[in-house]
């Protein structure tokens, strides 16, 4: 039902937390990391195009390097368009907090650093597909970086600023992608809007 929506952004946020399945187990999560990678799989056979989000922790207590590397891959293999990305710190009176094997705070941050290096490469270059293309988006609003500019989202979530008339905000229009960066597109009025 899903797919067949129009109303609905094609966009989903389905945190994983880690690739490894002991890590999952640790984590009281319930799924193994084949279970969610069958979910994604059967989701982009449905919505080849659709974007995908997710959250990371490095870290957790007892996370040993193949776990990290079993993370590593699963983001590779994914390709998410992006990740909410957070090193593991302790909450008062949780099991978590009880697990005696720590990860130290350097080799957290080597762990984050990784990441964040590969998912950067790879948001960009999926940003960097849009260039040229023309996207649906809802304006929302002004641009936090520049008032003279609008400010919307693709069907995928991806944010596009470009110039308009304030009257667009709340309609629904297309854009060109003129070019991309990491955390925004910039786009250009089409004909028609």
């Amino acid at each position: 039902k899903f797919v067949k929506l129009p109303k609905v952004c094609d966009h989903l946020h389905l945190p994983i937390q880690s690739g490894s399945d002991r890590i999952l187990e640790k984590m009281n999560r319930g799924y193994t990391a084949e279970q969610y990678v069958e979910i994604i799989t059967k989701l982009r056979s449905l919505m080849p195009d659709i974007g995908l989000t997710t959250d990371i922790i490095v870290g957790f207590p007892g996370e040993k390097e193949e776990d990290f590397l079993e993370t590593k891959r699963l983001l590779q293999d994914i390709k998410y368009d992006t990740i909410f990305l957070f090193k593991y710190s302790p909450r008062p009176e949780t099991k978590a907090a009880l697990i005696k094997e720590k990860v130290s705070a350097e080799k957290k941050r080597e762990r984050f650093d990784d990441l964040l290096s590969i998912q950067k490469e790879i948001t960009l270059s999926k940003n960097k597909s849009l260039e040229g293309k023309r996207e649906e988006i809802l304006v929302e609003g002004e641009s936090k970086k520049n008032k003279n500019k609008l400010t919307g989202r693709t069907r995928t979530n991806k944010i596009v600023n470009f110039y308009g008339s304030k009257n667009l905000i709340g309609k629904t229009i297309n854009v060109y992608i003129k070019k991309s960066g990491l955390y925004s597109l910039e786009g250009e009025l089409t004909r028609g809007n």
